[in-house]
């Protein structure tokens, strides 16, 4: 109950990729009946490797309204990572653990935070299908490799990296009799044969979708960060929105499970030692970005975070885990009263954000833009809630909010045909195409903008030949902001309105082709 209650506070939470996932979800359900939605977006059902919330969603929609449904499947994500360590825990360290309680320490963690509920959801998802793994596959074999496969295909629709994840446990669940046998100097081939007859049967399926997904015929683009980025992501599962309270949770944890470790209190298991060394070394030697999915290695981040919970707990004396569980309690109490918090005051800004949206008609093409940092230094250094202790702003998708409250069209919507069930109809899909990222104030005012905009606002100077309105997040920070284009209609501190002026060709004379936008999910 204290993990959902932040979920009370505010009807959109502010998750980085939710309302936009939200959206999506929203058109999908009421689209094809609503006069101004259905000119703009169009279903597009495909084999897709991230469907869970396009699979669950949309059906809920039929029955709550919109942001009941939504904070409801975001509840089911976060408990579900919660039960699977539970379960997992119990099928391999072969009793409960209240260890694996304590996953609720990093329940709110920065790829939740960052709305990944596909992946968040896959986590969960893969954690329950393994601990169902390792308690059936020596007293049912056939039907462990059976549910094995169907659990496959569900990983592959819900996102790659959950089956991933679940590859890795049942692998590592599956290698464990091998590993007894070199112990007991016994040839362990005939374990591994059987391994490999169990895990082998889980690859076809998935292997046969992606090959005929379109993301298996996406050109592999890699992106790379560097070693201090891999450094300060490490603890990923601990970034939420204080970076003392995240800090010090992180020193805790690994203070605590070092000196358990140490002291030999610690009982890690060999299927859990490799499935943490694994995890750990794939974030080392993974890219950042592929085919389009960024904060591809902070997975492996998270996996190894909830494997500790999963797959590992410590063994100590009566009055040091009394000590050990007050601890816990303190730090999750910490955590989640930072959420609630910041939550809280999220809720006062959808406030401004709605009012100042109010007069957007339905059809309406909306621009959003943005406030740049280095333009209000002052603002953004007290600007606490919009973004994670590690800097990342959460706020960048609150637009979305155009297409669920006022069906108007937001160019950002996610609708890549690789990622999304989902795609833009003309002339629409070309002004996403060439509005490609927000503008920031600067950019907005340029007659004649500089060329290093040109690849991240593509439109320049012609924005206002293709849109009726422009969107300005974070108004307070430039209050003197105009624009002989624009009329102000609506303004708050949060948002401000303002209507377009000048008029010039529409938007069908863009010469781009029919493609989704450029700004696909990251997740």
């Amino acid at each position: 109950m204290a993990l959902l209650a932040p979920l009370t506070l505010v009807d959109v939470p502010p998750l980085l990729d939710y309302p936009n996932h939200l959206a999506r979800a929203y058109a999908l359900a009421l689209g094809a009946a609503d006069p101004a939605l259905s000119r703009m977006i169009a279903p597009h059902w495909t084999i897709i490797p991230n469907l869970a919330i396009d699979a669950v969603l949309p059906a809920m929609l039929k029955i709550w309204p919109v942001h009941v449904a939504g904070r409801l499947l975001l509840g089911v994500i976060l408990v579900l990572p919660l039960l699977g360590c539970a379960a997992l825990s119990r099928a391999v360290l072969g009793r409960r653990t209240y260890w694996s309680l304590a996953s609720g320490l990093v329940a709110y963690n920065e790829l939740f935070l960052l709305g990944f509920m596909n992946f968040q959801l896959s986590v969960g998802l893969a954690l329950l299908f393994a601990a169902l793994w390792a308690v059936w596959r020596k007293t049912r074999p056939f039907a462990t490799t059976s549910i094995g496969m169907a659990a496959a295909a569900a990983l592959f629709a819900c996102h790659l990296m959950g089956l991933f994840f679940y590859l890795l446990l049942v692998a590592c669940i599956e290698v464990t009799p091998a590993w007894d046998a070199v112990r007991r100097r016994v040839s362990p081939m005939r374990e591994v044969r059987i391994a490999a007859m169990r895990l082998l049967p889980l690859l076809p399926v998935p292997v046969v979708l992606y090959v005929l997904s379109p993301l298996g015929h996406e050109a592999p683009e890699i992106g790379w960060w560097t070693i201090r980025y891999k450094m300060v992501h490490v603890a990923t599962v601990f970034v939420n929105y204080d970076g003392v309270v995240d800090g010090l949770t992180a020193a805790l944890f690994a203070g605590f499970m070092v000196t358990c470790a140490a002291t030999g209190r610690l009982r890690l298991p060999f299927a859990g030692a490799l499935c943490l060394a694994m995890a750990a070394a794939l974030y080392l030697v993974s890219p950042f970005s592929f085919k389009g999915t960024s904060f591809l290695d902070v997975r492996f981040a998270a996996m190894f975070g909830f494997a500790m919970f999963g797959l590992a707990t410590p063994l100590l004396p009566a009055r040091a885990a009394s000590l050990a569980v007050l601890a816990v309690l303190g730090v999750f109490a910490a955590r989640t009263l930072v959420v609630a918090e910041i939550w809280r005051r999220h809720g006062a800004e959808l406030t401004e954000l709605r009012e100042a949206i109010a007069p957007v008609r339905p059809g309406a093409r909306v621009l959003l833009a943005t406030v740049a940092e280095s333009d209000a230094p002052d603002y953004w250094r007290h600007a606490r809630g919009q973004r994670l202790s590690d800097g990342t702003r959460t706020d960048l998708h609150v637009a979305a909010l155009l297409l669920i409250e006022r069906h108007a069209f937001w160019p950002f919507l996610f609708a890549e045909p690789s990622q999304q069930p989902i795609r833009l109809l003309p002339p629409f899909d070309a002004l996403a195409a060439a509005t490609r990222n927000a503008p920031n104030a600067r950019q907005l005012n340029g007659r004649a903008p500089a060329a290093e905009d040109a690849a991240v606002f593509p439109l320049g100077a012609d924005w206002a030949c293709c849109y009726d309105n422009v969107l300005l997040l974070h108004a307070g920070a430039l209050p003197g902001f105009t624009d002989p284009r624009l009329t102000l209609l609506r303004s708050t501190d949060y948002a401000a309105l303002y209507g377009v002026r000048e008029t010039g060709p529409t938007v069908a004379r863009l010469a781009a082709p029919n493609t989704a936008p450029y700004a696909p999910s990251i997740e």
